[in-house]
């Protein structure tokens, strides 16, 4: 169903839009007049079995596929298309008015940018700052705080998803969206009064406030190794005019991986996958749209509570035991899940006797695959990069970290649907082999930084069996070298 122009008694094209229905399964084609302006386009394409028509909606012609505005210019040019399109072909386009549909659009999309920016904001400076103000013996809990907030807004918009869309005339949506206001009138309300952490007063030269930060926030006053620390971090950080540069050298190379390779990792989970398309994969192995919705409810619970348990042993067991266990039971979670969709899905895509407790174990395993995410690679791939970086390049390091978790999300959403049309159960298979290769990766190269201040990070780098050539004994700055090898040794 589209605006289409439809052919005059003169042999013209009537310039009054109307609304084409065509029946796939019959010849018929209805054509009703519509109330007020429209765009219109009818392209006519020239095929090896003479004229046939091909009818794409747009609404400018900005909007129209490169492959159609190509082939309009070659009709508007005698001599590259020498046999003109019958009258009844001809292509029209006209610009809607105010109002129109197109112009509601651009404000949706000009609000979803302007929602993605203060996005990509946030996620960069919350992490940043709960590590810096956070104790290091449960500066992962409360990091982790973050990632379980994110969660909860997931659960909630999964909620939300499925109360409105029952909501009659289509506009649920609206709802949806609008309701986004909600959080970000609490994160600008609570942001006035949140304090600032003792790096950011140390670097301003607040030295008295940020000893009397520091004995705030640690509930002691005994501050001054890590005082020394925050000192002599800020005076590296002084040193350094281009962070951005300063990262590419050798003795940072050990973070640059890690701000790189983690968030790709993280996102190569394949949860993303799971998250923006639950419906769409539950309603395919056998479930209903309302059931589907249900599942995908089902399945933020699972992220929630599975995030309380990385909050309570993320600073007992450490951030390596975590990565590990999680990568072992995703791989076996997706292996599983891939292996059943094969089974009665094939290599077609179809099946038509799936049972509903088939479909139920499916959703079952996804699950387990879910809550090993949630505990693991979930909350550790925003925690460790925010924690591994020194002052004179955590902004920028962080950056990277964002950016490159934001491009795969993206890359990942739009491709998505294609790759499952064509691997099908594959795709779970495609996952599970990056599984692996991250599992390894952090078995070989990440080292353990629970219960290390975060501005002695540098110490467990050179300890390194691999990382550690990459540091001079001349690049580690801390305040107290015998008091921080010996927090090491503890930790």
């Amino acid at each position: 169903i589209l605006p289409v122009g439809v052919p005059a008694a003169d042999g013209g094209l009537d310039h009054q839009p109307v609304l084409q229905v065509r029946q796939p399964a019959a010849d018929t084609l209805h054509v009703v007049p519509l109330r007020g302006g429209a765009d219109i386009v009818l392209p006519c394409v020239d095929g090896d079995e003479g004229v046939r028509e091909e009818v794409v909606h747009v609404r400018r012609w900005d909007h129209l596929p490169a492959r159609l505005r190509h082939q309009w210019r070659r009709r508007e040019r005698p001599d590259a298309h020498p046999r003109p399109c019958p009258p009844r072909h001809r292509h029209r386009l006209r610009e809607s008015g105010k109002g129109s549909l197109h112009d509601e659009k651009q404000r949706s999309e000009l609000h979803a940018l302007f929602l993605t920016w203060w996005f990509g904001v946030g996620v960069q400076s919350v992490p940043l700052y709960l590590s810096e103000m956070a104790p290091a013996k449960l500066r992962g809990m409360l990091n982790i705080g973050f990632q379980l907030m994110i969660t909860i807004g997931i659960f909630a918009a999964n909620l939300i998803n499925y109360g409105t869309a029952s909501i009659e005339g289509g506009w649920g949506w609206r709802v949806s969206l609008g309701l986004a206001a909600v959080p970000a009138v609490i994160i600008t309300v609570g942001s006035l009064a949140l304090p600032d952490t003792p790096n950011s007063l140390i670097e301003r030269g607040y030295d008295d406030e940020a000893k009397a930060m520091l004995r705030k926030i640690r509930g002691t006053e005994d501050i001054h190794a890590e005082y020394d620390d925050l000192v002599a971090a800020s005076a590296e950080a002084k040193s350094i005019d281009h962070p951005w540069s300063n990262i590419l050298q050798r003795r940072y190379r050990p973070q640059l991986c890690m701000a790189i390779l983690i968030p790709f990792f993280q996102q190569l989970t394949g949860i993303n996958v799971i998250m923006f398309y639950a419906p769409v994969l539950f309603k395919t192995i056998g479930f209903g749209s309302d059931a589907s919705l249900a599942s995908a409810v089902i399945s933020g619970i699972v992220n929630v509570f599975a995030t309380f348990v990385s909050i309570a042993t993320v600073d007992k067991l450490g951030r390596r035991k975590l990565f590990l266990q999680g990568g072992t039971q995703m791989l076996v979670s997706q292996l599983v899940v891939g292996t059943l969709i094969a089974l009665k899905f094939g290599t077609t895509g179809v099946a038509t006797d799936i049972s509903t407790n088939y479909a139920s174990i499916i959703v079952l395993f996804i699950c387990f695959y879910v809550a090993a995410f949630a505990w693991s690679w979930g909350p550790l791939g925003w925690l460790v990069p925010s924690e591994i970086f020194p002052l004179e390049i955590r902004s920028a390091g962080q950056s990277i970290t964002v950016s490159v978790n934001m491009l795969f999300t993206f890359i990942i959403a739009q491709v998505f649907l294609t790759a499952l049309c064509h691997l099908k159960f594959g795709l779970f298979y495609f996952f599970a082999g990056w599984v692996v290769i991250m599992t390894v990766f952090v078995a070989l190269f990440l080292p353990e930084t629970k219960n290390v201040p975060i501005e002695e990070i540098v110490l467990v780098w050179k300890k390194h069996w691999f990382w550690g050539k990459f540091i001079s004994d001349d690049d580690i700055h801390v305040g107290n070298l015998e008091v921080a090898k010996h927090t090491i040794e503890a930790a």
